[in-house]
């Protein structure tokens, strides 16, 4: 038998079901398992019990001279693929085997494909199948209004953290149930998990049914744990033009769940169009933050300091304005905030410094009165 199939197959040869499973461990690739029922230490039978628990598919065909109905269904309940009486016409077996690799391959493929288009952890559609999925729906009903809402945990990483991921990885597969249960309820919808505890759904847009979602999900949500707090986010994105792609759907929903962050009695918020405006005014910003820096755009406006009792002036505090080449004059307020997000910020600080310190130095090198000059310091 080995000799006709070695000219097709590499063939490994175990004297036992125990040898067998360890080879099998050794070489993970082995597409097909030739199994006679009966052999010394571990019988053919308690091998594929063993792959059963173990939950691997090899295609297991079973040799053996026991033809009889009772034996082949056990075989098959334990199982077995194909079913081979002894003794065996090597060119039957051959073809057996080429049908079982085949069958294999294909297995293995379909769980290829489930792993490429499904998150493993929670079983739902990943990022990817999710978009893709959801184009198609925009598609085919472009002229059905949807929402895209990103939903996530506040703080989940503490959440990991205080209770171990094991207990973090139970309540992201639970949330997966809870939308997969939402879902059920509309005949068309789609969802997935995005990233870690990030989950999005696209819905027909009935404003009132999908508030009252969000209400009964943060509900559930606080009420999961009595020793933990569950705080949810809700960013809407209610889709004004079915031909968008996909990132500007996302991010225009992650743009409204960033509206709700940290907020304590409001945990859901509608995309509006001034929080993109916000986000290019922010991303400019950041683009020419370094050229002014270098190029000192960045300009000192003192505030005087008067003594109250004498009415004269006493020093002054360090303001800084961006004096822009293009947009003029741009106000603290808007650059101020960016910079410490980005880190920036420290670079600013150490520049107003040094150009207060430079004042400073010429007023004492022109044998002017010097007073002090407050400079204000990030709390970044």
């Amino acid at each position: 038998v080995c000799a006709h199939l070695e000219k097709e197959y590499y063939v490994l040869e175990a004297s036992n079901g125990e040898e067998a499973l360890e080879m099998l461990d050794q070489h993970p690739q082995i597409g097909v398992m030739l199994l006679d029922l009966h052999m010394p230490v571990m019988d053919g039978f308690q091998v594929m019990e063993k792959l059963q628990d173990e939950k691997k598919t090899i295609p297991v065909i079973v040799m053996t001279a026991q033809n009889d109905t009772e034996t082949e269904e056990r075989a098959l309940q334990c199982g077995a693929l194909d079913f081979v009486s002894k003794p065996v016409n090597p060119h039957i077996l051959v073809r057996r085997v080429h049908n079982a690799m085949i069958r294999n391959q294909m297995i293995i493929l379909k769980q290829m494909e489930y792993l490429v288009s499904h998150d493993e952890l929670t079983g739902i559609y990943n990022r990817s199948k999710l978009f893709s999925k959801t184009r198609e729906m925009l598609d085919l009903y472009s002229n059905t209004t949807f929402a895209f809402i990103r939903f996530d945990i506040d703080k989940f990483r503490l959440y990991n953290s205080a209770m171990g991921e094991n207990e973090g990885n139970k309540l992201l597969c639970y949330i997966a149930k809870l939308i997969e249960k939402t879902i059920n309820s509309y005949e068309m919808g789609t969802y997935g998990r995005v990233d870690a505890d990030v989950f999005c759904l696209c819905l027909p847009y009935t404003q009132e049914k999908i508030l009252e979602h969000i209400a009964r999900a943060q509900n559930i949500m606080s009420n999961y744990r009595d020793d933990y707090d569950i705080q949810t986010s809700f960013g809407i994105y209610v889709i004004d033009d079915n031909s968008l792609n996909m990132e500007t759907i996302f991010t225009r929903a992650s743009l409204a769940t960033d509206e709700c962050k940290n907020l304590y009695d409001i945990n859901y918020a509608f995309y509006r169009d001034e929080m993109s405006d916000s986000i290019h005014e922010v991303q400019e910003i950041t683009n020419d933050m370094k050229a002014a820096l270098r190029e000192e755009q960045f300009v000192v406006y003192l505030q005087p300091k008067y003594h109250i009792k004498t009415d004269q002036p006493c020093g002054a505090e360090a303001l800084v304005r961006w004096v822009h080449p293009k947009k003029g004059m741009i106000k603290p307020n808007k650059f101020i905030p960016v910079f410490e997000s980005n880190g920036f910020i420290a670079d600013l600080d150490y520049y107003m410094w040094e150009h207060v310190c430079q004042l400073i130095s010429g007023w004492i090198k022109n044998g002017d009165e010097v007073y002090p000059i407050s400079v204000n310091m990030s709390r970044v």
